[in-house]
């Protein structure tokens, strides 16, 4: 409901790291430019499991646009938040896989493995290459 949207966006700056985790998440069920902004903005947080709770709530909006800032996250310095990316990006669809592709590629080896990983899992839902 639009109606938590202030409630969220406030939340999201909390200095508590659970808050903004669950603001993270309100944010992805709420959805729109507002609460897209604001899961962006959270991607780059200084807590590992606000990043992850982010990553998360933008692959649940399936938002193309968001795809740069996903891909970004391949190369954070968690595991957690780099498998978020990744799922996310799977679940963009032919945007996100694109930036899947392109991580294959990247100079750090825990974004091109992650992307690897996730084309993988995709391929053996879809049963073709992805």
């Amino acid at each position: 409901d639009s109606r938590f949207l202030d409630g969220a966006l406030k939340s999201a700056r909390d200095p508590d790291p659970n808050i903004r985790i669950s603001a993270a998440d309100l944010l992805a069920r709420i959805a729109g430019p507002a609460a897209q902004e604001a899961l962006i903005s959270l991607v780059g947080d200084n807590d590992e499991r606000v990043r992850s709770s982010a990553a998360r709530g933008l692959g649940s909006l399936r938002s193309w646009p968001t795809a740069p800032h996903l891909a970004a996250a391949l190369a954070d310095s968690s595991w957690d938040v780099r498998r978020e990316a990744a799922l996310a990006l799977s679940r963009i669809g032919p945007g996100g896989r694109l930036y899947l592709r392109r991580a294959l590629r990247h100079d750090d080896l825990f974004a091109s493995e992650m992307a690897k990983q996730a084309l993988g899992l995709l391929s053996a839902r879809t049963g073709r290459n992805s």
